[in-house]
């Protein structure tokens, strides 16, 4: 798999040009960018027509494989929440924080999909799309 801080533009065999609207995709724990580009192949083609989809891999690399985007302390709590906002927007940079128009994530990465565009960080996400993203106050709040 790629660095944490890789995106894999989904759109990017085909040649598409950069003036498509863009979809920030978040896997969830466990998990990592190919992984849901590849659980999600059938609705990446169709969206792939209109839109282009960065796939973001998350900042914690598990023991186990895959990814996560943050951890739980022994006591329960969530721990590395901040760094996890901290990673999509260094992932995403600057320039790109308002190119985004949506975001799509699953399980960990739908409720951090949540947090993002509560947060403002990504000032023109109009629609956020989660599947399986329990409610985490503390992320939701970072």
């Amino acid at each position: 798999p790629g660095s944490s801080a890789a995106i894999m533009d989904a759109a990017a065999d085909d040649g598409a040009g950069r003036g498509r609207p863009r979809i920030l995709c978040l896997h969830g724990r466990s998990q990592d960018g190919s992984i849901l580009s590849n659980k999600i192949s059938g609705a990446r083609r169709k969206l792939g027509r209109s839109y282009d989809l960065d796939f973001v891999d998350g900042p914690i690399a598990l023991d186990a494989g895959g990814r996560a985007w943050w951890d739980r302390a022994d006591d329960g709590t969530n721990v590395l929440v901040g760094e996890a906002y901290d990673h999509v927007a260094s992932a995403v940079g600057p320039e790109g924080a308002g190119s985004y128009d949506a975001i799509l994530g699953f399980s960990q990465g739908g409720t951090l999909a949540a947090g993002l565009a509560l947060s403002g960080l990504l000032p023109n996400v109009r629609c956020v799309v989660t599947a399986g993203a329990p409610c985490t106050p503390g992320v939701l709040e970072a």
